[in-house]
């Protein structure tokens, strides 16, 4: 028996929670922090909002992130075999040891250390693109520039030729948008298939043609037995969704907080260095993930005193842990130079996103660069209310149109 989210302003996962989930989240976290939900594809599902909750469940290691343990149908069941498999063999679907063992296969090549060393890459990416729009008045910010740069940024790590250069953002952003629906399948098939096929290809030229670069040691650890075919591809695919999706949707948030916010702006502009504090604040006040992948346990688990039967699905809210005035000060308050860093938006515990180093610095980058390269920027039509993607998953704008003279 599903309980009803009883005086909410919106219903969860609603289209007008979608647009936005804040006055909603609120009411559930002093309400009804643990509360089951119905998700658009018609599944009831535990949702839990409270910042101290989310932060205990992602580091309890009796919680599983195995999706074929889930009571519920699986995000990519209906798919063909093999595209679900290549979507859904990564670290973020397994646990201990295998992902750990999966982990370990790309570590090295996240650390803080490598992110530094893209620093001159990520800067020269931003550079060329805004000189590439430096001639025109108006500029989506979405489009024309945050999208644009996280799939250069992503190309650059990965190693993806540029006669490779195919609009993989726009098949990851296309399933983001569609999985957890109703009646999904058509929807997701294509930007799927699109993507198995477009990783296959990359692989079959990395192994051809091996560089210096990640893709080309993924392949070489497939053929040295330490992936699975499976486990390669939807590594592949995790990479280039992942690895362009959360950069890009935090880019635009963070420009459109800061043209909202122009007090805010104004101290950014007068000390640059605030840049660092400044993308914290961003990932907390609007996390780019808004919902951890599903969760379930063997046993029973008990949190802000109620019980979560064994075997039930479970979503933790980052979007929400960001705005809960039990663990920030002023949460509803945007403050470029606040210090408190504990926020949620890279996740909590094993599955804490491994990219966090590189995706912080090409946020850093590719928004200072903006914000000094447009000193008039402004909206393109001040008090247009922010339209956001209609995704339960992530969290980003449709489109942020803005003057740059």
């Amino acid at each position: 028996m599903t309980r009803a989210a009883s005086g909410c302003p919106v219903q969860p996962f609603s289209p007008a929670f979608l647009s936005d989930p804040h006055p909603t989240y609120d009411h559930l976290r002093r309400e009804a922090p643990v509360q089951q939900v119905v998700m658009p594809s018609g599944e009831q599902v535990w949702l839990v909002t409270r910042y101290d909750d989310v932060r205990q469940g992602l580091a309890d290691p009796r919680l599983s992130n195995d999706q074929t343990r889930l009571k519920i149908q699986r995000p990519f069941a209906a798919l063909p075999s093999k595209v679900e498999s290549a979507l859904t063999t990564d670290m973020l679907n397994v646990d201990p040891p295998v992902h750990t063992r999966l982990r370990s296969v790309i570590a090295e090549a996240f650390t803080q250390q490598k992110a530094n060393a893209m620093r001159g890459t990520l800067q020269r990416i931003c550079d060329q693109l805004l000189e590439e729009l430096a001639a025109r008045e108006i500029v989506d910010v979405v489009s024309d520039y945050a999208g644009v740069f996280a799939t250069r940024a992503t190309a650059a790590l990965l190693g993806i030729p540029a006669e490779y250069s195919q609009p993989f953002h726009q098949w990851g952003n296309e399933i983001a948008s569609t999985i957890l629906k109703k009646n999904n399948d058509d929807e997701l098939l294509r930007p799927a298939a699109d993507m198995h096929d477009f990783g296959r290809r990359l692989i079959d030229h990395k192994r051809r043609e091996p560089q210096d670069d990640l893709l080309s040691r993924l392949v070489l650890a497939h053929d040295s037995d330490e992936l699975s075919w499976e486990e390669l591809a939807s590594m592949i695919n995790l990479l280039l969704i992942a690895g362009r999706e959360g950069p890009a949707n935090m880019i635009g948030t963070g420009i459109h907080l800061l043209l909202t916010h122009p007090r805010e702006l104004a101290r950014l502009r007068a000390r640059p260095e605030l840049i660092e504090t400044a993308v914290e604040e961003f990932l907390r006040f609007e996390a780019p993930l808004g919902l951890a992948i599903y969760r379930s346990a063997d046993e029973p688990i008990t949190l802000s005193g109620v019980t979560i039967p064994a075997g039930e699905p479970i979503l933790f809210s980052l979007l929400s842990t960001g705005r809960d005035p039990e663990r920030f000060e002023d949460a509803d308050d945007l403050d470029v130079g606040r210090t408190a860093k504990q926020h949620l938006g890279f996740g909590w515990g094993r599955h804490y996103c491994l990219g966090a180093p590189l995706g912080r610095l090409e946020v850093q980058t590719a928004i200072g660069s903006l914000v000094r390269k447009f000193p008039q920027l402004r909206p393109a039509e001040p008090g247009e209310e922010a339209r956001w993607n209609p995704s339960v998953i992530t969290r980003g704008l449709v489109s942020l149109r803005v003057l740059t003279k």
